[in-house]
């Protein structure tokens, strides 16, 4: 019974995420809409979009801004990981519930408060030109919202990291240490290839059970 619910669930939320994304899909091959009677299979939509220089332009700009976001968000989040779950950081379970604070707020609510903090008229702004007699950042320009963006998507990059590290066998960290490696040397060396190992197995849904380390 739970697997006949199971199946129709699945299929009710495929149907209700698909069906709409089948009919755009339709609809980027067609020379009219789709309910025209004259409409026709076309590349004219694909043919517009490709040699266009704003979408040229655009997607530069999306592919540095997601390089960019990923540069800061993926080793701040790492770092911030293994210093919460490895090691002895004073005040760690007070932390860790505040770094996980803006994965529950509304990204407008985050940008309103970097706007409001950092803005051109923001307090630390204000601030900062008060001292030295200018702002030395643009939150609106490119590497501005890059900025951000990665900041933003710390809190990701630290859920991901951290769960991985804690399904780790203590076993071989402990291992290290007896051989004599430092804790720096243990992270570079151990923690970060198994936690990469770990990820990518949760990632393509290789392991069902609690993945270990070998």
């Amino acid at each position: 019974m739970s697997r006949t619910l199971r199946s129709f669930a699945v299929i009710g939320v495929a149907l209700v995420v698909f069906g709409p994304l089948g009919l755009i899909i339709y609809q980027s091959f067609l020379s009219e809409a789709f309910f025209s009677p004259t409409a026709a299979l076309s590349l004219g939509a694909y043919r517009y979009v490709l040699t266009d220089s704003g979408f040229h332009s655009a997607f530069g700009t999306s592919l540095l801004v997601s390089l960019g976001m990923t540069l800061i968000s993926v080793p701040l989040g790492s770092l911030l990981a293994f210093l919460l779950v490895r090691t002895d950081l004073p005040g760690k379970k007070f932390l860790e519930p505040w770094l996980l604070v803006p994965i529950f707020l509304s990204p407008v609510v985050l940008a309103f408060g970097y706007v409001v903090a950092v803005g051109p008229v923001g307090f630390f702004s204000l601030w900062t030109k008060a001292l030295v007699g200018r702002v030395p950042w643009n939150l609106y320009s490119l590497y501005g919202m890059i900025l951000i963006a990665g900041l933003t998507h710390v809190p990701h990059s630290f859920l991901y990291v951290s769960a991985a590290l804690r399904s780790l066998d203590p076993s071989v960290e402990e291992a290290a240490r007896v051989a004599g490696a430092g804790p720096w040397r243990i992270a570079a060396t151990v923690l970060v290839p198994a936690s990469s190992t770990t990820w990518v197995r949760w990632s393509a849904g290789a392991n069902r059970t609690r993945p270990r380390s070998r």
